[in-house]
Protein backbone atom coordinates (compact mmCIF):
# COMPACT_ATOMS: atom_id res chain seq x y z
CA UNK A 1 0.00 0.00 0.00
CA UNK A 2 1.15 3.30 -0.68
CA UNK A 3 1.67 5.84 1.86
CA UNK A 4 -1.08 8.73 1.42
CA UNK A 5 0.47 11.83 1.69
CA UNK A 6 -1.76 14.05 -0.43
CA UNK A 7 -5.12 15.89 1.35
CA UNK A 8 -8.62 16.72 -0.76
CA UNK A 9 -11.07 18.74 1.09
CA UNK A 10 -14.95 19.54 0.86
CA UNK A 11 -17.26 21.77 2.32
CA UNK A 12 -20.37 20.75 3.64
CA UNK A 13 -23.08 21.48 6.06
CA UNK A 14 -22.29 21.10 9.92
CA UNK A 15 -25.48 18.65 10.01
CA UNK A 16 -24.00 16.18 7.37
CA UNK A 17 -20.51 16.33 9.02
CA UNK A 18 -21.98 15.62 12.09
CA UNK A 19 -23.96 12.99 10.51
CA UNK A 20 -20.55 11.34 9.43
CA UNK A 21 -18.64 11.76 12.05
CA UNK A 22 -21.34 9.55 14.03
CA UNK A 23 -21.49 6.35 11.53
CA UNK A 24 -17.81 6.59 11.42
CA UNK A 25 -17.41 6.15 15.27
CA UNK A 26 -20.38 3.72 15.12
CA UNK A 27 -18.28 1.46 12.95
CA UNK A 28 -15.10 2.47 14.79
CA UNK A 29 -13.07 3.92 12.11
CA UNK A 30 -11.78 7.77 11.77
CA UNK A 31 -13.75 10.17 9.77
CA UNK A 32 -11.03 9.48 6.82
CA UNK A 33 -11.20 6.11 6.94
CA UNK A 34 -14.85 6.13 6.57
CA UNK A 35 -15.32 8.05 4.04
CA UNK A 36 -12.91 6.81 1.92
CA UNK A 37 -14.69 2.90 2.74
CA UNK A 38 -17.69 4.69 1.61
CA UNK A 39 -15.69 6.26 -2.06
CA UNK A 40 -13.52 3.52 -2.96
CA UNK A 41 -16.78 0.75 -3.24
CA UNK A 42 -18.35 3.66 -5.08
CA UNK A 43 -15.06 3.42 -7.46
CA UNK A 44 -14.47 0.15 -8.38
CA UNK A 45 -15.91 -0.86 -11.85
CA UNK A 46 -18.20 -3.59 -12.19
CA UNK A 47 -16.75 -5.93 -15.08
CA UNK A 48 -19.65 -8.15 -16.67
CA UNK A 49 -18.08 -11.80 -16.51
CA UNK A 50 -17.28 -13.28 -19.88
CA UNK A 51 -19.85 -15.35 -21.38
CA UNK A 52 -18.83 -18.90 -21.85
CA UNK A 53 -19.60 -19.89 -25.74
CA UNK A 54 -22.72 -22.20 -26.36
CA UNK A 55 -20.91 -25.24 -27.45
CA UNK A 56 -22.96 -26.68 -30.22
CA UNK A 57 -24.74 -30.15 -29.84
CA UNK A 58 -22.58 -32.74 -31.62
CA UNK A 59 -26.08 -34.37 -33.32
CA UNK A 60 -26.26 -31.29 -35.17
CA UNK A 61 -22.84 -30.91 -36.50
CA UNK A 62 -22.40 -31.30 -40.30
CA UNK A 63 -20.22 -30.99 -43.09
CA UNK A 64 -20.48 -27.06 -44.38
CA UNK A 65 -20.53 -28.14 -47.96
CA UNK A 66 -23.00 -30.98 -47.44
CA UNK A 67 -25.10 -28.27 -45.62
CA UNK A 68 -24.55 -25.79 -48.84
CA UNK A 69 -25.62 -27.96 -51.27
CA UNK A 70 -28.64 -28.68 -49.35
CA UNK A 71 -29.51 -25.11 -49.29
CA UNK A 72 -28.54 -25.10 -52.93
CA UNK A 73 -31.59 -27.80 -53.53
CA UNK A 74 -33.87 -25.91 -50.88
CA UNK A 75 -33.58 -23.23 -53.07
CA UNK A 76 -34.14 -24.65 -56.28
CA UNK A 77 -37.15 -26.53 -54.86
CA UNK A 78 -38.77 -23.32 -53.50
CA UNK A 79 -37.98 -21.66 -57.35
CA UNK A 80 -39.41 -24.18 -58.70
CA UNK A 81 -42.73 -24.34 -56.21
CA UNK A 82 -42.98 -20.54 -57.04
CA UNK A 83 -42.93 -20.80 -60.70
CA UNK A 84 -45.51 -23.38 -60.81
CA UNK A 85 -47.88 -21.16 -58.65
CA UNK A 86 -47.18 -18.31 -61.10
CA UNK A 87 -48.52 -19.83 -63.91
CA UNK A 88 -51.26 -21.29 -62.12
CA UNK A 89 -52.41 -17.46 -60.81
CA UNK A 90 -51.96 -16.73 -64.36
CA UNK A 91 -53.84 -19.45 -66.19
CA UNK A 92 -50.61 -19.98 -68.05
CA UNK A 93 -49.86 -23.72 -68.72
CA UNK A 94 -47.63 -25.35 -66.94
CA UNK A 95 -44.92 -27.85 -68.92
CA UNK A 96 -45.66 -30.96 -66.70
CA UNK A 97 -42.43 -32.67 -68.64
CA UNK A 98 -39.59 -30.24 -67.21
CA UNK A 99 -41.56 -29.71 -64.19
CA UNK A 100 -41.06 -33.29 -63.82
CA UNK A 101 -37.04 -33.45 -65.17
CA UNK A 102 -36.42 -30.42 -62.48
CA UNK A 103 -38.06 -32.49 -59.90
CA UNK A 104 -36.18 -36.13 -60.78
CA UNK A 105 -32.85 -33.76 -60.97
CA UNK A 106 -33.47 -32.86 -57.52
CA UNK A 107 -34.19 -36.18 -56.48
CA UNK A 108 -31.14 -37.63 -57.73
CA UNK A 109 -28.98 -35.01 -56.00
CA UNK A 110 -30.35 -35.31 -52.75
CA UNK A 111 -30.12 -39.44 -52.99
CA UNK A 112 -26.32 -38.84 -53.35
CA UNK A 113 -26.58 -36.60 -50.25
CA UNK A 114 -29.18 -38.53 -47.63
CA UNK A 115 -26.37 -41.13 -47.05
CA UNK A 116 -24.03 -38.43 -45.92
CA UNK A 117 -26.48 -36.50 -43.58
CA UNK A 118 -25.81 -37.92 -39.91
CA UNK A 119 -28.37 -39.91 -38.22
CA UNK A 120 -31.29 -37.95 -36.77
CA UNK A 121 -31.58 -37.59 -32.78
CA UNK A 122 -33.74 -40.33 -31.63
CA UNK A 123 -37.09 -38.82 -30.20
CA UNK A 124 -36.67 -39.42 -26.29
CA UNK A 125 -33.59 -37.46 -26.39
CA UNK A 126 -34.27 -33.61 -24.66
CA UNK A 127 -32.40 -30.71 -25.85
Amino acid sequence: MTKRSTTASLRLDPATLAEWRQQAQAEDKTLSDWLRSKVDTGQQTYIAPARAKRERDPRHLADPALMRQLAALGSNLNQIARGVNECRLVGSPVHLVELLALLRSIEASAGKLLPQLPAPPSRGDAE
